[in-house]
């Protein structure tokens, strides 16, 4: 909480501000609409998952809106996820980056922070930044589902701004051709071509956290 309450400050005082990693122009990306097309064991036809992502989600920039289930519509956003990589961010001291979203009338929510090694080599810090929010962040789901253009960011605690990203969400009436078009998509394609839904069973395996590197100056 006590994170999250710095980031807000820190928005709240430098948005407007200088941004110490400027890019100019800020890169623009576009969401686009991803689904896994199947059939089921009963041989009625499935879309799957229905997200409106762009970008990769260990890449250096990502953004996704997860939907509910949808049949002839398309539903409700249900859950939103942005990351930023912290790329060749250096600071001399530890620090705390937050990833911050920003939407088209200015409402912003934030990412939990994550504390960043000092210098530029860095052995144990997550090399990305990662948001997300559902029913209970206020107003996003409303905002994502409204459409326009967000703004993603990083921000550390000394109120330094960079890797910004303008990120199209698409007006609702886009989102919903381009679900009609992989609904179209998937009833044009015969049922004995789907590959089957099945629920993988996923195995988890304790990781092993490299070992931590010596402080190093910045360049």
């Amino acid at each position: 909480m006590r994170n999250l309450l710095l980031a807000v400050i820190l928005v709240v005082g430098t948005l407007g501000g200088s941004n110490a990693w400027a890019q100019d122009p800020t890169p623009t990306a576009t969401v686009r609409i991803a689904v896994d097309p199947a059939k089921l064991r009963d041989g009625s036809r499935t879309l799957g998952e229905v997200t409106f992502v762009t970008g990769e989600e260990l890449g250096p920039r990502y953004f996704l809106i997860r939907y509910g289930p949808s049949e002839d519509r398309l539903s409700t956003p249900v859950w939103v996820a942005w990351s930023l990589a912290l790329g060749d961010y250096c600071n001399n001291d530890p620090a705390v980056v937050w990833a911050i979203l920003v939407g088209p009338e200015e409402q912003y929510w934030s990412s939990p922070g994550i504390e960043v090694e000092p210098g530029p080599v860095r052995s144990r810090t997550p090399p990305t930044v990662l948001g997300f929010g559902g029913e209970d962040s206020e107003g996003l789901l409303e905002a994502v589902a409204a459409g326009g253009p967000f703004t993603m960011l990083l921000i550390d605690d000394e109120g330094r701004q960079f890797n910004h990203t303008v990120v199209e969400t698409l007006t609702p009436e886009a989102r919903e051709a381009q679900y009609a078009e992989a609904r179209e998509a998937l009833y044009a394609t015969d049922v004995s071509e789907l590959p089957l839904r099945r629920v993988d069973r996923i195995e988890y395996s304790a990781a092993r956290l490299p070992p931590p590197v010596d402080p190093q100056p910045c360049p």
